[in-house]
């Protein structure tokens, strides 16, 4: 396993996206402090099936000491030479694939609320997975509790998307993971569960779970 840090990599930064593309200095480099990332041959496979890459436990610790808001899993990879407008696209966190094939990864920011805005304005669908400690991952990236619960209250409701030129309203849904061997009902996180649902609920979503994990 490889992992390079590279620019200030002691500041969190969220990742910069403007219409031109991805931030870049003077010499067409990545502007933004971030931590390169050698693939490993099941990563490479992944990416080229599914466009998205999963860390390593041990990649994952590594970027987490440097950035402790990396998520598990990039859900965007971008290659470097990718120049068309990215102002729609949200606030996922995004990979770009490097010349050599490696992956930069970008150090992510502290948490506010707006990091989630385009999740809750536009998903169909969201997954949460509670750990053990009683903490809440969105999609694969911690979220502290209050900012979720905050992202939710802050969000529209009567959703609705562009088809064929024609605008449907549809229903949200989210789905809860509970940790693995874990009863629904632990006292760890089973009031922040129902929080969690009645808050969703509230804005018009349609939640199931919790779940054990995989089913």
């Amino acid at each position: 396993m490889k992992l390079l840090s590279t620019l200030c990599c002691g500041l969190f930064f969220t990742v910069p996206l403007f219409a031109e593309g991805l931030s870049r200095n003077e010499k067409g480099e990545l502007a933004s402090p971030h931590t390169d990332v050698t693939l490993t041959e099941s990563q490479k496979e992944e990416l080229e099936a599914l466009h998205t890459v999963t860390f390593t436990k041990e990649q994952w610790e590594e970027l987490r000491k440097i950035a402790p808001n990396t998520p598990k899993r990039l859900e965007h990879i971008y290659p470097v030479t990718y120049a068309d407008c990215l102002c729609d696209m949200g606030d996922d966190h995004y990979g770009v694939l490097q010349k050599n094939g490696d992956v930069a990864v970008f150090h992510a920011n502290a948490q506010s609320s707006q990091d989630f805005f385009y999740k809750f304005n536009y998903a169909e669908h969201l997954t949460f997975h509670v750990d053990s400690r009683g903490q809440f991952h969105l999609n694969g990236t911690l979220v502290k509790f209050p900012i979720l619960l905050q992202a939710i209250r802050e969000s529209g409701t009567n959703l609705s998307k562009e088809q064929k030129g024609r605008t449907i309203p549809y229903t949200p849904s989210a789905t809860i993971y509970t940790p693995v061997g874990a009863a629904p009902d632990d006292t760890a996180y089973a009031e922040r569960i129902a929080t969690l649902k009645r808050e969703l609920a509230a804005k018009g979503w349609k939640c199931d779970g919790p779940y054990p994990p995989n089913q």
